[in-house]
């Protein structure tokens, strides 16, 4: 594999996983309260842990090309082919076509961090932060609300008609995870050992979210589902599916 990074996502990799509290619970028990710095905290869980257990929305055409291309950044081609496909090929005027490039390139602007963003449990997405999987992006979503305003269009139902719901599973290298980004995973660990005792922590969803500054290899996704169901906490057209056969994680 020509990325070292990419190489460490692999059978024997120790995985953190949210999910699995009994794989944490005694190593952030063990972990110092003091006041230290992100870095020393960072440096201790990537000693421990190789990967970190993290889920990615979408609602691709087809899942093909992330498990070829990875899970990349998003650029201004790309966005701007998004935009053709969903709006500008479905314009019906030249003032309509204004507005869907003037809000398309302010998005851009808006969102250009060359990031890509993950949870660290997969429950966020489908209960609390589910905009990736009914509308694609909260990017697309805010050009529609913007010309369904002041055209009377109605593209948001476009846009969830479009492709299909999917939560990637992946095994993102803690090493491609910043100090500052871990050393807050670490406190919501903690916060969670605290109030658990000997119950079940996942009676909520850990909102906890984090990006990283690369593409993802695409051997890091072990595996997709659609979700059984997605709320849609602003307009109410809530996803109520059975999961897909889909590819599972590994």
């Amino acid at each position: 594999m020509s990325d070292p990074e990419a190489g460490l996502v692999c059978s024997l990799s120790v995985v953190l996983d949210w999910g699995r509290s009994d794989v944490w619970r005694d190593w952030i028990a063990a972990e110092p309260t003091d006041d230290v710095a992100p870095s020393m905290t960072a440096r201790r869980l990537r000693e421990k842990f190789d990967v970190l257990r993290s889920y990615h929305a979408a609602r691709p055409l087809d899942p093909g090309p992330y498990y070829r291309s990875g899970i990349t950044p998003l650029t201004r081609e790309r966005w701007h082919a998004l935009v053709q496909e969903c709006f500008l090929g479905r314009a019906t005027d030249a003032a309509m076509a204004a507005a869907i490039r003037r809000a398309r390139d302010v998005q851009f602007d808006l969102v250009r961090d060359g990031r890509v963003h993950f949870c660290c449990d997969e429950r966020l997405l489908a209960e609390r932060d589910g905009y990736h999987l009914l509308y694609g992006s909260l990017s697309l979503l805010v050009v529609a609300i913007r010309i369904d305003k002041e055209f009377g269009t109605d593209f948001k139902a476009v846009l969830r008609r479009r492709g299909d719901p999917v939560i990637f599973v992946c095994d993102v290298p803690t090493v491609l995870v910043d100090d500052e980004a871990l050393s807050r995973l670490v406190a919501c660990l903690r916060q969670a050992h605290r109030s658990m005792g000997e119950s079940d922590p996942h009676g909520s969803p850990l909102g906890f979210h984090y990006s990283i500054c690369r593409a993802l290899p695409s051997a890091a996704i072990v595996g997709h589902f659609r979700p059984n169901r997605v709320i849609d906490a602003v307009y109410g057209h809530h996803i109520g599916a059975q999961r897909s056969a889909g590819q599972q994680p590994g």
